[in-house]
């Protein structure tokens, strides 16, 4: 779970991101949390749609 306006002391349920570690990852590696929790939505939205191409890609 991520908080997505990177502040750690916002609890708003909305706030709070369900993320597996695989997302967790590539969002850390582009830099993708925001302090917009709908920036950082769509952020995971980006990253699951990269995650599907790849595998299409090694499945071909």
């Amino acid at each position: 779970m991520i908080f997505g306006d990177k502040n750690r002391r916002n609890f708003d349920i909305n706030n709070l991101l369900l993320v597996s570690r695989k997302q967790l990852v590539r969002l850390n590696q582009n830099n993708l949390i925001q302090e917009d929790t709908e920036l950082t939505k769509a952020a995971i939205t980006v990253v699951d749609i990269y995650s599907k191409l790849g595998e299409l890609k090694r499945s071909r």
